[in-house]
């Protein structure tokens, strides 16, 4: 345990990170419950990302929860260590139903955004637990995503339009909170989730729709790729994330469709259902290269890639772990690699009877890899892995 202590001092700057690249050690989950967080969370069927979790280091590794409450307006923070509420962030005057944490390596600085039934978003600084910015979004039915890009200064929030409106996402200045364009979506249905792609310099917006997925240019805000599959529609992309290598889109839908998209060229290089699961949210538990061989004198190199992933099961209740891998070969003289043999197993069903809606990987500065999750029991719960440790 000792040497897992400092290997979190060691390692505090990347999991202070909120980038993808943050701590991977690697290891199949072997997951167990341990213990309630808090028990007077707010659930909404619609919203995922409905907690969230920061990282701070000022003599040692710290760990804390933000919520939104049953009770008021406030949002929460708790302090992980010993469970204890630090402080409650007042300015809501509606029940606050999601906050996302974003982190700022250009100012070491933590930022929050959070959002309540009258549509207001609010900008938090998380170092002095002040407001920066309240947004008034346009159109009045709901939000249901937001992002921060801090090389454009960009706030962007997803938001579902009236009934003789088209659904449009917002970008509003993280300087003065003033609106700087909206995207007309091409799509009639509400963005469920936002992901930001950087390619070739440039930045993406990949909106996951209620029966499609766009990704917009935000140099110009125009459509710069849609990608299309032949699922039995509508397919209801909730979540996703994006890979490592920058190259894949993982996503899933509430019909049990696994799905991975090459970025690259748009195309659907996988995808898989699972019979009688209900998916709700997807997260990335690990990841692993393996070195297989090389072969003709360097010229060619295989890969294995091996990921393990996490969703949280709205049928079954409780979250399953399967195990996505696929072959990569490196080919050095034409300075290509190509990837095949897309496949999966189920590894691991975990809390069955549990009902989980949201689910969140984290460090923990005692336990190590853990998950945070939240269900219909009104509860955060904490789960450790019995591997490593």
């Amino acid at each position: 345990m000792e040497n897992r202590k400092k290997e979190f001092d060691k390692i505090k700057l990347e999991n202070y990170k909120t980038s993808i690249e943050s701590i991977i050690y690697n290891s199949k989950p072997n997951i167990r419950h341990k213990e309630k967080i808090v028990n007077d969370f707010k659930h909404d069927y619609w919203i995922f990302d409905n907690f969230d979790i920061y990282y701070t280091y000022d003599i040692k590794f710290k760990l804390f929860l933000v919520y939104g409450c049953d009770d008021n307006n406030n949002i929460n923070i708790v302090r992980l260590e010993d469970k204890k509420l630090i402080k409650s962030l007042k300015g809501h005057e509606d029940i606050v139903d999601i906050v996302k944490h974003f982190y700022n390596e250009i100012n070491n600085k933590n930022y929050l955004l959070s959002a309540d039934y009258n549509k207001l978003v609010i900008v938090w600084d998380l170092n002095k637990y002040i407001p920066i910015h309240k947004i008034n979004t346009y159109y009045t039915k709901y939000i249901y995503s937001f992002t921060i890009l801090f090389p454009k200064n960009y706030v962007i929030t997803s938001t579902e339009g009236n009934e003789n409106d088209l659904d449009t996402t917002n970008i509003y200045s993280l300087i003065d909170g003033h609106i700087i364009r909206n995207i007309k979506q091409t799509s009639k249905f509400e963005t469920l989730y936002l992901l930001i792609w950087v390619y070739n310099n440039h930045y993406y917006l990949i909106e996951l729709c209620f029966d499609n997925i766009l990704i917009y240019d935000l140099s110009n805000g125009k459509l710069f790729k849609a990608l299309t599959s032949e699922f039995n529609r509508p397919s209801y992309f909730y979540t996703g994330y994006i890979s490592y290598d920058n190259k894949y889109l993982y996503t899933c839908t509430i019909k049990g469709i696994i799905a991975i998209w090459n970025l690259y060229d748009g195309t659907l290089v996988f995808n898989t259902r699972i019979k009688n699961l209900n998916l709700l949210e997807i997260t990335l538990w690990s990841t692993e290269i393996k070195k297989k061989k090389n072969i003709s004198n360097d010229k060619e190199e295989e890969q294995k890639i091996t990921n393990y992933i996490l969703f949280s099961n709205k049928t079954h209740k409780g979250f399953l772990c399967i195990n996505i891998s696929f072959d990569r070969v490196i080919k050095r003289k034409e300075c290509k690699e190509y990837d095949t043999n897309f496949n999966y197993h189920v590894v691991s069903f975990y809390g069955k009877g549990k009902d989980i809606k949201c689910i969140k990987k984290i460090i923990h500065p005692i336990y190590g890899e853990c998950l945070l999750t939240s269900g219909n029991d009104r509860n955060i719960d904490l789960w450790i892995n019995n591997n490593g440790f």
